[in-house]
C-alpha cells in the first residue's frame, strides 16, 4: 500500500466500489443523493429532477387523456434555470438536451421555454428547432387523436418561436383550424384583430378546398372579438355550407347581405344537397326540379316528391313509372323487385298517388309479369 500512489489508491477504490454498485449506493451515497436532491438551489438537482419528470411525460403516447395543463416548473426553478442559461456556456447546453424535446411542446406550460428560447438563440438556432416541431406536428396529425390541445400547442410553440407576419398566421389559421385551442389563443394575443380578420377573409376566399365546419367556427370567434355582424354573416354562410342548418338561412334573411350570400352560394357550389336546400327555401320549385330530374339525382327527386308534385305530378309520374319498368326488367329476383317497388313507394306519395298505383298494379297484372309473385309482394309492402 505503501508503494501506491494516491492516484492508484483512488482508482483501485473506485473499482472495488463499483462491484456492487447498489450496495455501494445504499451504504455511502444514498444519504447525501436526498440531500442534493432535495437542494431547490442546485441547478445540477433541478435538471435532474426536471429531466426524469420530462422524460416520463414525453414516454406517455395517451394523447387524449393526459393532463396537459400538469405544471412542469416552479416560478423559482425557471429563475435558477434562467441565470443559468445566460450566464454558464456548459449549463447552457444541457438545458438545451432537456428541453429541445417536441413531445414536450404539447404541454401548456412549455409556453415558458418557446418564449426563452427564442430570446436567447440566433435565427439559425430557432429554424432547426421549428423544423422538429413541424415535422412532430406531421405525425401527431397522422394519430388518432381527437383531443386538439396536443396539436394546438405545438402550432402554439411554433408560433411563440417564429416572428411570422400577419399573412403568415392568417394562412396558418386556414390551414389549422381544427386545432380550436391555437385558433383561440390567436385571436386573444394577436397585436391587430382586425387587420388579422382582413388577411384570414382574403385567404379563405382564395382557398378552393377548405373545412367549411371549422373555418365557419373560426369566423365566429372572430366575431366575438370584433363584433362586426358582416363577420357573423360569414359564419352564417360557412355553417350552412357545412350543416345544411336552415336556420342559418332564417337568420340570414333577416340581414341586407341575404341576396348577395344567397347568389355567390348557388354560383360558387355544385353540391345537389345544397342547392335542393337554398331551392326549397326560396320556393324555387322550377330551379329544383331542374336540379333533380336527372336519373343521377333520382334519390333526392323521390326524397321531395312532395315539394314538386303540385307542380309536376305528371312528369314525375311518367319518369317513376319508367324507372320502375327499367329496374324490373333487369333481373328476376327479390332484391331487384324490392328495388323497384321503391319506385311505386314513391308514385303513392304524388297527388291522386292511390289511384296511380292501382293503374300501375292492373297494368302488371295484364301484362307479362303477372306471374311474379314476389314483385306483387315488395309492391305491397310499399304501399300499406
Amino acid at each position: 500500500m505503501n508503494n501506491l500512489s494516491e492516484e492508484n489508491l483512488k482508482n483501485i477504490l473506485i473499482d472495488e466500489l463499483k462491484k456492487d454498485e447498489e450496495y455501494t449506493f445504499n451504504n455511502y451515497l444514498k444519504e447525501e443523493f436526498q440531500k442534493y436532491c432535495l437542494d431547490k438551489s442546485n441547478i445540477h438537482a433541478i435538471l435532474d429532477k426536471l429531466n426524469k419528470k420530462l422524460y416520463k411525460l414525453s414516454h406517455d403516447y395517451d394523447y387524449n387523456n393526459k393532463d396537459y395543463a400538469v405544471y412542469l416548473l416552479t416560478k423559482d426553478e425557471k429563475e435558477k434555470i434562467s441565470n443559468e442559461y445566460v450566464t454558464n456556456n456548459d449549463m447552457k447546453v444541457k438545458i438545451d438536451k432537456i428541453f429541445l424535446n417536441p413531445e414536450i411542446a404539447t404541454y401548456n406550460n412549455y409556453k415558458w421555454f418557446a418564449t426563452f428560447y427564442r430570446d436567447h438563440n440566433n435565427k439559425k438556432d430557432i429554424e432547426e428547432y421549428t423544423m422538429k416541431l413541424e415535422s412532430f406536428f406531421d405525425t401527431l396529425k397522422h394519430y388518432s387523436i381527437k383531443n386538439t390541445v396536443p396539436k394546438s400547442n405545438v402550432l402554439i410553440i411554433i408560433y411563440l418561436l417564429n416572428d411570422f407576419n400577419i399573412e403568415e398566421i392568417a394562412r396558418l389559421l386556414v390551414k389549422n383550424c381544427k386545432c380550436i385551442e391555437y385558433v383561440d389563443y390567436i385571436l386573444e394575443n394577436t397585436k391587430d384583430c382586425n387587420k388579422l380578420y382582413n388577411e384570414f377573409d382574403k385567404v379563405v376566399e382564395k382557398e378552393k378546398y377548405i373545412n367549411k365546419e371549422y373555418i365557419a367556427k373560426t369566423y365566429y370567434n372572430f366575431y366575438l372579438e370584433i363584433l362586426d355582424d358582416e363577420i357573423y354573416n360569414k359564419y352564417l354562410y360557412y355553417d350552412f355550407l357545412y350543416s345544411k342548418d336552415m336556420g342559418d338561412l332564417i337568420k340570414l334573411k333577416n340581414t341586407p347581405r341575404f341576396d348577395y350570400y344567397i347568389d355567390k352560394m348557388i354560383q360558387d357550389t355544385k353540391d345537389v344537397y345544397t342547392l335542393e336546400k337554398i331551392y326549397i327555401f326560396l320556393d324555387r320549385k322550377e330551379e329544383l326540379f331542374k336540379l333533380l330530374f336527372k336519373q343521377e339525382n333520382e334519390y333526392r327527386l323521390m326524397a321531395n316528391i312532395e315539394s314538386l308534385r303540385d307542380n309536376y305530378n305528371d312528369k314525375l309520374l311518367k319518369y317513376l313509372k319508367t324507372r320502375f319498368y327499367e329496374v324490373v326488367a333487369t333481373e328476376k329476383n327479390r332484391n331487384n323487385y324490392k328495388k323497384a317497388a321503391t319506385y311505386v313507394g314513391t308514385i303513392s306519395r304524388l297527388n291522386n298517388g292511390e289511384s296511380l298505383v292501382l293503374e300501375l298494379i292492373n297494368e302488371l297484372k295484364n301484362s307479362g309479369y303477372s306471374k311474379r309473385i314476389a314483385l306483387f309482394d315488395e309492391i305491397k309492402k310499399v304501399i300499406i
